[in-house]
């Protein structure tokens, strides 16, 4: 487009009127010539100030991307939530090695050899209680950690591919990779979620995880 002279005046590409090129126009009015350089032509017309979009407002990849927001955010606090997990490792294993030397002291002190022994002693049954937990906990952790780990690695990948454009295109068109955001979200989420207070868990499975240890374990 180039400026036109104000009435009826004829006008050039160089943005001159016809008749005299050293003298221009005291008006002005704008009007659109396209490419050619010439006016009332087919290719004259104006540019749409809103074209379509390329994907609508309620398209897959519309939320797809805000899915990966949202990922973004949770892989943030995974890594924060993992860090939280590995420092409590040595907590739980000092507490587990001071129950193993009391344990043992009571053992000796009443000639207790077996599990079942122990079980019913009043004192060893306390101990048995507190390394149940405290094995719980130690297993609760490893299977967070490989978890956690995971998922902030499934979270890095996806990532990545929104980080493609041709990727992005995929996602757009397949709602099966929006299915696999939304799940790898909740998966995050739920990690995140606080677990079931180990002193809630029945007394048997407390049991058979302090069995399972001093059998691994204690017995060596």
């Amino acid at each position: 487009m180039i400026y036109k002279p104000g009435g009826d005046e004829n006008w050039t590409k160089d943005g001159w009127f016809a008749g005299d090129p050293d003298v221009h126009s005291e008006t002005f009015g704008l009007v659109f010539i396209g490419l050619d350089g010439r006016p009332l032509t087919s290719d004259d017309s104006a540019c749409s100030q809103a074209p379509n979009l390329r994907f609508d407002p309620d398209s897959l990849f519309n939320e797809a991307t805000r899915l990966r927001a949202d990922l973004g955010a949770q892989a943030i606090a995974l890594a924060k939530r993992l860090r939280e997990i590995y420092e409590q490792v040595p907590g739980r294993q000092a507490d587990l090695e001071t129950a193993k030397v009391a344990l043992k002291t009571r053992m000796e002190a009443k000639a207790l050899t077996s599990f079942e022994q122990l079980k019913q002693d009043t004192v060893a049954s306390r101990w048995l209680l507190l390394i149940g937990e405290l094995e719980l906990s130690r297993k609760r952790i490893e299977t967070k950690i490989e978890r956690v780990s995971e998922t902030i690695e499934l979270i890095v990948i996806e990532a990545g591919r929104f980080d493609n454009f041709e990727a992005e295109e995929r996602l757009a068109e397949r709602s099966e990779d929006l299915v696999t955001l939304t799940v790898l979200l909740d998966d995050a989420k739920h990690l995140l979620g606080e677990d079931t207070p180990l002193a809630a868990l029945d007394d048997g499975a407390k049991l058979s995880a302090a069995e399972e240890w001093f059998q691994r374990d204690f017995e060596k």
